[in-house]
């Protein structure tokens, strides 16, 4: 008995030393797996719960490096909680964990350019966004009718589509805000071909948008023949949209 129980013994702590030292390149075909081929992790070096790599769009030319911590006793309750240690100032950082359907996200702040988000959301691929992104929160919390927290995020050098017409935005902030059972934000750009000012707010299934588009001394003569086309356009030349859906 007590052979077959070191053998047991034996067999579980090999294991164990297996999925503990797995390599940090194995996330890479989960990567793939997730997003169709659109993300993967390159240079991946370490471990799985303790590596490093860069996260890179299919064609190279989007890249973020990143390395990351995993602590491993939550996982026994399917609980991911991660913590982005950034080797240089650049790098991601701060703590996410994510449960079920809950996310908590403390110290964030991650920089990534807009290519690589758009990998990430396929249904932002149309607009092919420009620039780079940069997200940053102290504390935010998501979950089915819990939001609470601020996140703060702004769009450097953006770019974008418009029913295939490229336009610049210059800098766009926007705030992210949590309302208890809802989630609503604001965003404004300075220094591109359209002014632009909207609002947002998500509550349960349903999603509210508005927007405000406004020609300045920069928008192309393109761009001014379209704004007719996406909506009424006032005495100032103004055209706002307004969105609604159920996700």
């Amino acid at each position: 008995m007590r052979v077959a129980l070191g053998i047991v013994a034996g067999l579980v702590l090999l294991a164990l030393a297996v999925v503990l030292l797995a390599p940090a390149s194995l996330v890479d075909p989960l990567l793939v797996a997730r997003t169709g081929g659109r993300v993967r992790l390159v240079d991946a070096g370490g471990l799985w719960w303790r590596g490093h790599g860069t996260l890179a769009t299919a064609n190279g030319d989007a890249r973020m490096p990143i390395a990351w911590h995993v602590a491993l006793l939550p996982l026994a309750t399917r609980t991911l909680d991660l913590e982005l240690v950034p080797a240089e100032a650049t790098m991601p950082r701060g703590e996410l964990r994510v449960a079920h359907d809950a996310v908590d996200a403390r110290d964030l702040h991650v920089a990534l350019p807009a290519a690589l988000l758009r990998a990430f959301a396929p249904a932002l691929e149309p607009l092919a966004l420009g620039g780079d992104i940069d997200v940053s929160t102290a504390s935010f919390t998501w979950r089915p009718r819990q939001i609470t927290g601020k996140l703060a995020g702004v769009w450097r050098e953006s770019r974008l589509a418009i029913v295939g017409i490229p336009v610049t935005l210059g800098r766009v902030v926007t705030t992210v805000s949590g309302t208890g059972d809802a989630a609503q934000g604001a965003f404004d750009n300075s220094g591109g071909e359209l002014a632009v000012h909207g609002t947002w707010r998500a509550i349960g299934d349903r999603l509210e948008a508005a927007t405000t588009l406004t020609p300045t001394s920069a928008t192309s003569p393109a761009l001014r023949a379209l704004l007719p086309m996406l909506g009424q356009v006032d005495a100032q030349g103004r055209v706002r949209l307004t969105w609604q859906d159920r996700r």
